[in-house]
């Protein structure tokens, strides 16, 4: 399957594993056959010499084992947060918040936007981010 038509790309076709939904449900292990599929990245921004993991995987529940959760309130979230500053540190709490925005940026940009708040909360309470500029040099005329 070469030849898609203009906004999609071409996906290889995979196996995937069977699972358990949250209602209990079972739903079994299948073939998912080569198709196109929306082409939700950036234009111009990929080609196949990008071999690397870019920012890296992410680590399944580590954020979610300190109670943090995107479906609950601002007040909860940044609670659970302050506990994740404890048992992470500030530093890896900030970047896999940072990590989680980044690639949830194009498929949910309202659900990005929300992690971008609360990784500022994080460096907020941390002492990250943009500092006060200061002239250190002054030109002589």
């Amino acid at each position: 399957m070469a030849n898609c038509g203009s906004g999609s790309i071409s996906r290889k076709s995979y196996d995937r594993k069977s699972y358990t939904r949250k209602n209990g449900a079972h739903v079994r292990a299948t073939h998912v056959t080569a198709r196109c599929i929306k082409n939700q990245g950036a234009p111009g921004r990929w080609t196949n010499t990008h071999k690397n993991e870019g920012i890296g995987k992410l680590r399944k529940g580590r954020l979610g084992s300190v109670g943090y959760s995107s479906k609950i309130p601002t007040g909860a979230r940044h609670a659970a947060l302050r506990r994740a500053i404890k048992k992470f540190g500030a530093l890896a709490t900030y970047r896999m918040l940072n990590a989680i925005m980044v690639y949830s940026k194009r498929t949910t940009p309202k659900l990005s936007a929300m992690y971008r708040a609360d990784r500022n909360m994080v460096g907020r309470i941390a002492g990250y981010g943009a500092r006060p500029h200061t002239r250190r040099h002054t030109r002589k005329h």
